[in-house]
């Protein structure tokens, strides 16, 4: 029985229920027969004020039937208590029915907490087991006297992962000095549970801030409201070992441009004449052995005839100066090869004419692809036949 103790060797303290056989419990559902195992005094502590006076009361009744009884005897604070309107200290009742005893009791300076204490003295059964059946104890207190304050409020704060374990323990304490019980508030929170002592394991489960309600109990029966805080974080995820993929590269690289094989200076040149030279300008192809031939050129006998190219009149420039016009330019196209034997048709040229004024440019190297079959011709404003089936030739502008 919380709160109480006993004398026995065995510590066991023996309590009828409500299903006791031809006896009824006195008040309530249950009742204590101090000779449990054996003749035994059951005591029980309580905080007193000195000074005040203390009230007892308790029903007592013999096991056995007949005209013998059981004897028991009231102590406090070790003075052995005299019941109002006996003038001996025995409480003695047989099995017939329930007595009732009352006392009063002035505690003394001093004496803070006050032993309550019920004694056997005799079985009238004369079986040291049987006997002195005990119930409706009570005990009040006329002022002064010392309320029972509850305990001070537990409280837990645990923090963790979720899907783990979280421990700790509550902390309360009773202002009279008493023992504290604790225990879950909700008993629909199956994941905390909290031992007498107050040890709390809590199985956390979802993320986020969770309150478990919990009480205080002090060995009077007055209780305190508690919680336990649980704060709950994301669950912690291992390490991972699989290898990063290296990242993208910052650059890209371009393809690479087709092949071109740019003219050389060396395959082919082309000069533009003076309009005052005597000696006719000459294109010649290293590959191609082209010639430009002076004055007129006559149609080619190869195997396609030579389209006759134009040129627009022109002012004469200064003695001395190039025959070719500032701003003009010689337009020499390049033909596609019609057969291996190198015979090709020559592309017409034009040159446009400049104001008389104009100071004429030097004439400028035009590259072409160097190619082995390649023959180009280049004509002036007016052209003639020629024989060759290779070449053409340019006359000088007149």
């Amino acid at each position: 029985m919380p709160g109480w103790k006993t004398s026995a060797g065995d510590g066991l303290v023996e309590v009828w229920g409500p299903d006791a056989p031809a006896v009824r419990p006195d008040t309530g559902r249950q009742f204590a027969e101090v000779n449990g195992t054996a003749p035994a005094t059951l005591s029980q502590d309580v905080r007193t004020v000195p000074g005040s006076t203390l009230t007892w009361h308790l029903a007592h009744r013999g096991r056995t039937e007949g005209n013998t009884k059981d004897v028991l005897q009231v102590r406090i604070g070790g003075v052995t208590q005299v019941p109002k309107g006996q003038s001996t200290p025995d409480i003695a009742d047989s099995g017939a029915k329930w007595g009732h005893y009352t006392g009063r009791y002035l505690v003394p300076p001093g004496q803070t907490v006050t032993r309550l204490e019920f004694v056997s003295i005799s079985s009238g059964s004369g079986l040291p087991n049987q006997g002195n059946l005990l119930d409706s104890v009570e005990i009040s207190c006329e002022p002064p006297c010392v309320r029972n304050l509850p305990p001070t409020s537990p409280y837990l704060l645990l923090t963790g992962p979720a899907d783990g374990e979280l421990t700790g323990s509550l902390t309360s304490s009773d202002p009279e000095g008493g023992e504290i019980t604790y225990l879950l508030n909700d008993t629909a929170t199956p994941q905390a549970t909290v031992t007498s002592e107050g040890r709390v394991t809590l199985r956390s489960t979802a993320p986020g801030i969770h309150e478990v309600p919990v009480r205080a109990c002090d060995r009077d029966g007055s209780c305190a409201e508690g919680r336990i805080i649980a704060v709950i974080s994301a669950p912690t995820l291992p390490a991972s070992t699989t290898a990063v993929p290296p990242a993208p590269p910052t650059s890209i690289a371009a393809p690479p441009a087709p092949a071109v094989v740019p003219p050389t200076a060396s395959s082919l040149s082309t000069a533009v004449p003076p309009s005052t030279s005597s000696a006719p300008a000459k294109i010649t192809d290293s590959n191609a052995a082209t010639s430009i031939a002076p004055a007129k050129t006559a149609t080619s006998t190869g195997s396609a005839p030579a389209i006759p190219a134009k040129t627009a009149d022109s002012t004469p420039a200064a003695s001395g100066a190039s025959a070719k016009p500032a701003g003009s330019a010689v337009s020499v196209a390049p033909v596609k090869t019609t057969a291996s034997t190198s015979s090709v048709a020559a592309a017409p040229a034009k040159t446009a004419a400049a104001p008389s004024s104009s100071a004429a440019a030097p004439a400028s190297d035009v590259a072409l692809p160097a190619a082995s079959s390649l023959s180009v011709a280049v004509s002036p404003a007016r052209t003639a036949a020629a024989t060759s089936t290779a070449a053409a030739s340019v006359a000088p502008v007149r």
